[in-house]
């Protein structure tokens, strides 16, 4: 229940499901006292009516709690608008903001259209290792974990490939795969270390067949799904209908003046234009440099760029006109990438002359280099077909196709950095984590690294104090004052608090304690030097009440020092210290 008004003996409730929103009207002669909160979840048995304005409604007769809310909902006028919180709290995020829901729905309905589409053309869905021994498929860094029973590392999988290649060998023909690959690499607006794909691998297919049919299910899907072929997304409206642009990479490579294959006369252009090139150790890696950089910028209409060097593609089978050159094609909208395909390699022998090739490269200290994979080079030894494989990201059509530009508005529980407990209490009490109504940022990080080593000292002097005027001093003392700044600031790492500091704080912990700090600090005449009661000393002593607040798990006594602090303190007289 979302919404409560009341009009005498009649409340009007907001009802809210997946489907929709219905008005409940609650007349106390007929169900009784309305005892419900805001997200509580209820019951209903009426009949259809109708308010004096037309709304359609649901007149009550019994009304039954079926759980109650033990939180507040945040402001469901404005909705849940807190980045953070809507990532980290997806639950409320969904339950409050229709669009969120309507976004996830979308993404299911898109995934549900992919398989009816490869069902319909004959593909088989399977299911290969998620732990895998060797890993393989693409250029990634993996998530590494140790078998206990088989004493032996395995692998999060990086891709599919090497596995759904397997059973082409075996005679499945047509198969493909949706799931979650891993790679321990960067997050980005479109980077997750962990992501959705889908893989599928067409024998007697080529690349240009791949072409054609990844043309044709974008298209299928986006009528399904959207009931239209034009989608906005980063601020382009763009058609998605087929047939797409197709640009070699050569071609788009030597429009942006990088079409050359020597590798100092690259590098150098790259750095004239101001791209970092310390990291590129090849002239494959300054290659795709130069493409993410210049060209897939500008690719805004569905584009496909095809025959790529060989340098960049150990899987993908040569052109019978340039054996530098493999059939591969990536293909993209709105200047980002969306998937990947080529012509696979099926002859054994070649295969295992380009594992050998990506091992040298291994050994010249590229870690982003595939391994070799004896036995997949095996497997094609007992021959496979001429085949077509193709990947596409799951989580970015889903983003071109909702119109959401980070990769975690389309993921449900996106990887985020950690929060401490301190943390963890302040998000659960944000009246104590504000100031002046802008969040506290809180970087463990720093305060490690540039806090602890040296107030270590201070808060073992704190811990053994005893008398106000004791602290008084500590607070007068400029260090004392930056470290408890920083306590605010930048939070607490809880192992050096020890509990002599925590029976201390809960000590200080009453409004009158505070206000009688406050007090004596002014009659001892403290300079704006040293602990001025502006907004600097408010600051510090606001400091204080969320500290009390997160030993206390109170946040309405730590709102309640923080107002009369604030009264004590104010006006301001003198400008704050930087």
């Amino acid at each position: 229940m979302l919404g409560r008004r009341g009009h005498g003996k009649l409340t009007f409730l907001d009802l809210v499901d997946r489907s929709g929103r219905l008005q409940l009207l609650c007349a106390e002669d007929r169900c009784g006292a309305v005892d419900v909160s805001l997200g509580d979840v209820v019951g209903a048995v009426g009949y259809p009516a109708r308010t004096r304005r037309g709304e359609p409604s649901l007149a009550v007769e019994e009304l039954e709690v079926l759980a109650r809310t033990r939180q507040p909902l945040p402001d469901h006028y404005h909705g849940l608008v807190d980045t953070e919180t809507r990532y980290r709290k997806r639950y409320l995020d969904l339950m409050i903001n229709e669009e969120t829901r309507r976004d996830f729905v979308t993404r299911s309905r898109m995934v549900a259209a992919i398989r009816r589409y490869l069902d319909e053309q004959g593909f088989v869905e399977v299911e290969t290792p998620v732990l895998q021994p060797r890993y393989g498929g693409a250029f990634a860094r993996p998530f590494v974990t140790h078998h206990n029973e088989l004493d032996a590392d395995l692998y999060l999988r990086i891709a599919t490939e090497l596995y759904l290649k397997r059973l082409i060998v075996g005679g499945l023909e047509r198969v493909y795969e949706i799931g979650k690959d891993f790679r321990n690499e960067s997050v980005s607006y479109k980077h997750q270390p962990e992501f959705t794909m889908l893989e599928w691998y067409e024998a007697y297919a080529d690349y240009r067949d791949t072409m054609a049919r990844i043309e044709e299910l974008v298209e299928s899907v986006a009528l399904e799904v959207l009931g239209t072929t034009k989608v906005t997304f980063r601020g382009h409206e763009v058609d998605v209908k087929r047939p797409w642009r197709r640009v070699r990479l050569a071609d788009a490579l030597a429009e942006h003046g990088a079409g050359t294959r020597d590798e100092a006369e690259l590098r150098r252009l790259l750095e004239e234009r101001g791209v970092d090139t310390a990291a590129d150790r090849t002239w494959a890696h300054l290659v795709d440099h130069a493409l993410s950089h210049f060209v897939e910028p500008t690719l805004v209409e569905p584009t496909i760029l095809y025959d790529y060097p060989i340098e960049l593609s150990p899987w993908a089978r040569t052109t019978d006109d340039d054996p530098r050159t493999v059939e591969r094609f990536e293909y993209f909208v709105c200047g980002m990438e969306l998937g990947n395909a080529y012509t696979e390699i099926n002859d054994a022998e070649e295969q295992a002359a380009r594992f050998a090739g990506s091992e040298d490269e291994r050994a010249a200290g590229d870690t982003l280099a595939p391994e070799g994979d004896p036995d997949y080079v095996e497997a094609l030894s007992y021959g496979m077909p001429p085949t077509g494989g193709l990947g596409l990201g799951i989580d970015r059509l889903a983003m071109l196709f909702t119109g959401r530009e980070t990769i975690r508005d389309v993921v449900l529980f996106p990887a985020l950095r950690q929060t401490s407990d301190v943390q963890g209490v302040l998000l659960a009490f944000p009246s104590v984590w504000r100031w002046q109504n802008e969040p506290v940022l809180l970087d463990l990080g720093w305060w490690r690294t540039q806090v602890e080593p040296h107030v270590e000292h201070l808060l073992t002097d704190w811990a053994k104090t005893s008398p106000e005027d004791d602290l008084t001093e500590i607070l007068r003392e400029g260090e004392g004052l930056a470290s408890l700044q920083a306590l605010q600031w930048h939070g607490i790492n809880q192992r050096l608090v020890p509990r002599e500091i925590a029976q201390r704080l809960e000590s200080l912990g009453s409004q009158g304690a505070l206000v009688s700090l406050v007090r004596s600090l002014r009659q001892d005449g403290v300079t704006p030097d040293h602990v001025s009661l502006t907004r600097r000393g408010r600051e510090v002593l606001t400091g204080l009440a969320v500290l009390v607040g997160i030993r206390s798990g109170s946040s309405r006594a730590a709102s309640q020092i923080r107002d009369e602090l604030d009264e004590l303190t104010a006006p301001d007289q003198h400008p704050a210290s930087p």
